[in-house]
Parts: C-alpha cells; structure tokens; sequence
C-alpha cells in the first residue's frame, strides 16, 4: 500500500458516516483500529512515562 493511499483511506474513515457501512464493515474497521492501538500502545508508553498497564487492571 503506498503512503498516498493509506493517508486516503485515513481521510476517509475520518468523515464516513458509519451508520450507512455494514456491520461486517464496522466489525472490521473496529478490530484493526484496536489491533493498531495495541500495536501503538508500547510505543505511546515508552515516550509518555507510562510504565504500568493501568487500563488492563
């Protein structure tokens, strides 16, 4: 996928109305927006001095 691309679809998942997609389609987009946000989350601690896992406990 080139840089151009994923910045559309990025774009486009910003102004969706989500309420005209499919529920399969919803499913989707929320299972690889949480899969990124645990992806990220290391990341995002690292950087922000968060070293505990508070919103697991």
């Amino acid at each position: 996928m080139t840089e151009q691309k994923m910045q559309q679809i990025n774009a486009w998942l910003k102004k969706v109305n989500k309420g005209k997609l499919e529920m399969q389609e919803k499913m989707v987009i929320a299972n690889a927006t949480m899969e990124m946000l645990e992806k990220l989350e290391p990341i995002y601690d690292k950087y922000n001095g968060n070293s505990c896992d508070v919103a697991r406990k």
